[in-house]
């Protein structure tokens, strides 16, 4: 985390002494005392979330300043919603909804985040908005799904490009008030889901500022070593349909972008997710490794709650081993 940790000043009898410090910007949602290894230390990044919003008021209102803690966090990454969950949304109204964000018809309501945000009197450079994140994930609480959007004709009902010029609207109405924040283009791992080759989908260079993945192990549970799972990282997706962690970087690249991977941890919350795994640990550590090394990583945030909760606790100790080994 950009950081040299004083290992003599820790008191962390549950966990191995750390063997490295990483040197890219790394951080975690729900910072605990395992990542505030010493007193007072901040994390790089910190992944914060608007308020849930039923509304577009409310979706307009969604920037809170108490939860910028800035003796906790050098940075953030805001994760910003662009469709309130009981008005009008993709998920409830298809495509159309998209349509009526490309026209411009909820300006107003996305200029107001930009002055919320622009109003917390924190340098805009130390702010990331994720714009709608998990684009390709269909859930009725993220309810801005582009895969109703699954046509690459212009003009048509359920153009892509609804959602291309949508997102131009939202970024440049954001930026009306926030000059030039940075931003993150996020999906979940298997860019497929959205029906159409990614390219389809993309705003435009000049409003994005990062392309950013969420990678957590679910789907990963036969992956148990680190041959396994580099080969699904390093060998799985293309550019036109990222998968793997190196076809998400081999994307960002593509753009002149970096990648960055907001969201990655052990699942505990449900099926799909590998358990205590080590192996996932040791290779995502791996990849951010190289791509740092490439002066491709933009930063990376271990998703660290009841359901992700590797990190602090002794639900996967192998597992939460590794991390501290490795960071």
């Amino acid at each position: 985390m950009m950081k040299q940790w004083i290992f003599a000043a820790l008191s962390l009898p549950l966990f191995a002494t750390p063997t490295f410090a990483v040197d890219w910007p790394s951080g975690a949602f729900s910072p605990n005392a395992f990542f505030n290894r010493i007193n007072g230390t901040q994390q790089d990044v910190c992944l914060l979330y608007g308020n849930k919003s039923s509304t577009w008021t409310e979706l307009g209102d969604q920037v809170k300043a108490g939860a910028f803690d800035r003796s906790k966090c050098k940075s953030f990454v805001f994760s910003m919603r662009i469709f309130p969950t009981d008005q009008e949304n993709p998920h409830a109204k298809g495509c159309s909804a998209w349509k009526s964000v490309a026209e411009g018809k909820y300006n107003s309501y996305y200029k107001n985040v930009g002055k919320k945000i622009a109003a917390l009197g924190i340098p805009l450079s130390q702010i990331t908005m994720r714009v709608g994140w998990e684009i390709n994930a269909d859930y009725p609480e993220r309810p801005w799904f582009i895969g109703a959007c699954n046509s690459a004709t212009p003009g048509s009902a359920n153009s892509a490009e609804h959602v291309r010029q949508g997102y131009r609207n939202i970024i440049l109405s954001l930026r009306s008030q926030t000059p030039n924040i940075k931003t993150s283009w996020n999906w979940l791992k298997n860019a497929s889901r959205a029906g159409l080759p990614i390219s389809h989908f993309y705003p435009g260079s000049d409003v994005i500022s990062i392309i950013s993945v969420d990678y957590y192990d679910i789907g990963l549970a036969d992956y148990k070593n680190i041959a396994a799972f580099n080969k699904i990282t390093y060998e799985k997706g293309t550019i036109a349909s990222p998968l793997g962690l190196k076809s998400w970087m081999d994307y960002a690249i593509s753009l002149g972008k970096k990648v960055a991977v907001e969201e990655w941890g052990i699942f505990a919350g449900g099926s799909g997710g590998s358990g205590d795994n080590p192996a996932y640990i040791q290779g995502m550590f791996e990849f951010f490794r190289m791509a740092h090394g490439k002066n491709a990583l933009a930063h990376e945030i271990y998703f660290n709650n009841s359901d992700y909760s590797v990190l602090g606790t002794s639900s996967h100790p192998q597992a939460t081993k590794e991390y501290d080994l490795r960071y």
